[in-house]
């Protein structure tokens, strides 16, 4: 039993073995091939000792695959062969001491160095390595990897950047970068140098990008910013950044992402470029915009008042005219001229209005034959002092457009005193309207000078003029057109012109959206009311420190049967209301020293004064002065040079029964 025991348990023990060397050639055919396929050079090397015992160089024992390709050298080139035979001048470099204290001490190698070979081309070429070496046996194992390319590659990064900060620095707007959250990572040092603050500052987050911006940019700066960073849309803001002079200073900030292959956004490029120098342009150009407004309107205002004293003089005469005298002509050449005055006077306030953004409309549904039955009143005289003829074509149906009556027949006598005024004298002009679609068309058209083509694209501008000769002048300013059209664009519509060219007439051709409801023709207007009373005397107070303008409407006043007193100043006209108790006080509001607004005031404090009529009658005819003069206690509003017979048709609508 006992030998059959040990008979049994010997081929135990073999087998066991022969797992054991199994596992080991499994084990190491594992790890070489790891190492073949090792993408970092590997190598084995034997100490070679001299007579003393010292190590004079190294033979090598095991190179991988990736260390010939290094080397350049087949693996059969190389086993049992000394490194100075493969690396001519190993044993003077310091790596072969670096390897001499790595067997002879243990101490682990871990180094970057570079030394020169010949590529595959013959050229000695500078590689530069990353090495680890360890103590085996009586020698050592060393990895090495090639980093040529990448510190190459790291270097020119390194330059890039250089250049790019220097680049960033150099240029005169700020330069800056944000990551995805939109945090700053990094201001160009001219940024820096502008707010007095350092690179060392911002980057140690002692230093806020909100300390600089001016608190009253710094909401919109914040809202634009946010909704960028949340959105990926461009940021684009103008903000005011104070400088360390402590000088506020307007700068356009804009930045764009970075975009990934996958469209996310890893950060935000930015700029600051400084446009003070152009705000402050802009600024002026306004203020001077602003003063030019103000200007035409107080022109217009002080035009008015030497207007209404030639209207006033103008009644006048025609009220006291003699038989046989020549004052019928004369005060036809005044009255003339004076409408003339009036409607450019008109126009300078209309464009001023319009530059301001201050033209209303007061719109309500109007009959288009109604605003064409205006202009062609209003426009009348010119037309018949050119002996024109005038050819009006309307529809069976009135087109009914919802609007502002006065401003579109303002619109349509623009165009029919252009045509008289550029018409030879008994030329034809033709005012057709049209239905077309949902829009009517008006059109105005002439047999006159014409337009030249390189002007037609313009003539809509503001002073712009067909013909500029002074025979055609005719008046003009240059704006009439200009208030057509934005007139019509107001109305939403819109205005075009035609013409073949000088000599070859021109025509205006209006374009104006329908109301929704038609209107027939024909249909009838409001019942008129019955006839006024005929006026009986009142007790009228004229006030104007302009005498000329208050002693002729005095003048008139007193024809048309009114006891009336003047005044030429807000206390005078005080005072001379408490004695004189009138039933109708006609109030200049431009007085000096006290002016109508607060004369309108005081009279309506004073209980003889409360039932009063207050008619401010003024250069002002703005919306703003007609609110003001309704606050102050006017009952009426009437602008200069006011015609006799509309104030006149006041006071007797005003007049007791």
């Amino acid at each position: 039993m006992k030998d059959l025991t040990l008979e049994r348990g010997e081929p135990r023990a073999v087998v066991g073995d022969t797992q054991v060397e199994a596992a080991l050639r499994e084990s190491e055919e594992r790890f070489g091939a790891a190492v073949e396929n090792m993408l970092d050079c590997l190598g084995i090397y034997s100490a070679v000792r001299g007579d003393n015992g010292r190590i004079v160089d190294f033979r090598v024992e095991y190179v991988n695959g990736a260390a010939c390709d290094n080397n350049q050298m087949l693996r059969q080139e190389q086993i049992g062969k000394l490194l100075c035979e493969i690396l001519p001048g190993h044993r003077d470099s310091e790596l072969f001491e670096d390897y001499c204290r790595v067997v002879e001490t243990g101490e682990p190698l871990i180094k970057q160095t570079f030394f020169y070979s010949d590529d595959y081309a013959g050229q000695r070429v500078s590689r530069s390595f990353d090495i680890r070496a360890a103590r085996l046996g009586d020698g050592f194992v060393a990895v090495w990897r090639d980093v040529t390319e990448t510190r190459r590659a790291a270097e020119v990064l390194r330059e890039s950047e250089a250049r790019y900060r220097t680049l960033l620095d150099a240029s005169p707007g700020f330069v800056w970068h944000a990551d995805a959250t939109g945090g700053l990572l990094y201001v160009s040092e001219n940024f820096h140098e502008y707010a007095g603050t350092s690179q060392q500052r911002f980057q140690g987050a002692l230093w806020k990008m909100r300390e600089v911006i001016h608190p009253e940019d710094l909401p919109l700066r914040e809202e634009r910013w946010r909704h960028s960073v949340e959105t990926g849309e461009p940021y684009d803001v103008e903000i005011r950044l104070r400088g360390a002079d402590g000088v506020y200073r307007w700068f356009l900030n804009r930045a764009l992402p970075i975009r990934q292959a996958d469209g996310s956004i890893s950060g935000w490029v930015g700029t600051s470029t400084n446009i003070d120098d152009r705000k402050r342009l802009e600024e002026k150009l306004r203020e001077a915009d602003r003063r030019k407004d103000e200007f035409l309107a107080m022109l217009a205002h002080e035009l008015r008042n030497p207007l209404a004293a030639v209207r006033s003089a103008t009644e006048v005469l025609r009220r006291v005219d003699a038989p046989g005298s020549q004052l019928p002509a004369m005060r036809a050449v005044i009255e003339r001229q004076t409408n003339q005055l009036v409607r450019m006077v008109d126009d300078l306030l209309d464009v001023s209005r319009i530059s301001q953004g201050k033209l209303f409309l007061r719109k309500e549904k109007i009959d288009l034959s109604a605003v064409v039955e205006r202009a062609v009143e209003t426009s009348q005289p010119l037309i018949e002092a050119g002996r024109h003829r005038l050819r009006v074509q309307l529809p069976a149906e009135s087109p009914r457009l919802d609007g502002d009556l006065q401003r579109l027949a303002q619109a349509v006598s623009n165009l029919l005193n252009n045509a008289a005024k550029y018409t030879e004298t008994g030329g034809n002009i033709q005012l057709t309207v049209e239905i077309a679609g949902n829009e009517a068309l008006l059109r105005v058209k002439d047999d006159g000078i014409g337009i030249a083509a390189e002007i037609l694209p313009n003539i809509f501008d503001l002073f712009a003029q067909a013909d500029r000769a002074l025979h055609r002048a005719q008046g003009g300013l240059g704006i009439g057109l200009t208030l057509v059209k934005n007139i019509v664009e107001m109305h939403g519509g819109r205005a075009e012109a035609f013409s073949a060219g000088p000599g070859q007439g021109s025509e205006v051709v209006l374009r104006l959206p329908l109301a929704e409801v038609a209107h027939p023709a024909g249909a009838p207007g409001p019942a008129a009311g019955p006839a006024p009373a005929p006026p009986s005397g009142h007790r009228v107070l004229v006030v104007d420190d302009n005498i000329d303008s208050a002693e002729s409407l005095a003048m008139l006043l007193e024809i048309a049967g009114h006891e009336v007193r003047a005044a030429h100043d807000g206390g005078g006209a005080v005072e001379v209301a408490r004695d004189f108790q009138p039933r109708f006080v006609l109030l200049d509001i431009g007085l000096p020293g006290m002016d109508g607004f607060e004369v309108a005031r005081r009279l309506r404090r004073e209980s003889e004064m409360r039932s009063a009529v207050l008619v401010a009658l003024t250069g002002y005819g703005q919306d703003e002065d007609r609110r003001k003069s309704l606050e102050a206690g006017f009952d009426h509003h009437l602008t200069k040079p006011v015609d006799f017979a509309v104030l006149k048709n006041l006071i007797d609508s005003l007049s007791p029964a």
